[in-house]
């Protein structure tokens, strides 16, 4: 009885510091936040493919659930931001440390990248396939072939881009990089409606996101 006594008592002492380390509160909202946030989007996503007119009732209750799914989201983050602020031992994100300049900055400058990049890869294909004088009119596979020379850019400059860095430093190549992703948004915007302009000022943004997006990680 007694070594069972002390057996659970050291189980039971090494689960209290294991706890301790792990953010257990951190986590649980976090994950209640991605949760309420995807079935929200989802929900959004159901409404708009329902070709069939929804009645009055059900168009209320798809509203009451989405306020509720909002509500549950923004709560969440707002406990979770002061649960990691709050507590000193152990965080998943420790918003101090994110809060300082020399993480703030690329970690900007990499969200704005990885937002473009999204745009662009939701974006082209509907430009590409929407007929004239919207789109370009052309197939899928030819949408393929428009958005080749991005990527190829993007696997030739990513290593060198690297080789840049090492040679300049990080903040010439970032700065030379967000110049030249705005050279290609602004080419893009202006000259979208032909396909060579289009993958051309692909081919430029590439460039760009490549030098801003190893700039900034470095």
């Amino acid at each position: 009885m007694i070594k069972s006594y002390h057996k659970n008592r050291i189980e039971w002492d090494a689960i209290k510091r294991f706890a301790s380390i792990i953010d257990i509160k951190g986590a649980i909202l976090l994950s209640i936040f991605i949760t309420s946030l995807f079935l929200l989007l989802t929900s959004f996503e159901n409404n708009n493919n329902n070709s069939a007119p929804d009645t009055d009732t059900n168009t209320d209750l798809s509203q009451i659930k989405q306020i509720i799914l909002l509500t549950i989201a923004i709560t969440s983050i707002l406990l979770f931001i002061y649960v990691e602020m709050k507590n000193n031992n152990s965080h998943i994100m420790d918003l101090r440390i994110l809060a300082n300049k020399v993480i703030l900055i690329p970690n900007l400058l990499s969200f704005i990248v990885g937002f473009w990049i999204f745009v662009l890869f939701y974006t082209i294909p509907i430009l590409a396939k929407s007929p004239p004088p919207i789109g370009l009119g052309i197939t899928s596979v030819d949408t393929s072939f428009l958005l080749l020379p991005y990527g190829i850019v993007v696997l030739i400059f990513g290593p060198t881009s690297g080789y840049i860095i090492s040679k300049l430093g990080s903040t010439k190549p970032v700065l030379m990089g967000t110049v030249i992703s705005s050279i290609g948004f602004t080419f893009f915007l202006l000259f979208h409606s032909v396909e060579i302009s289009l993958v051309i000022s692909l081919s430029i943004v590439a460039i760009g996101i490549s030098l801003t997006t190893i700039g900034s990680i470095n």
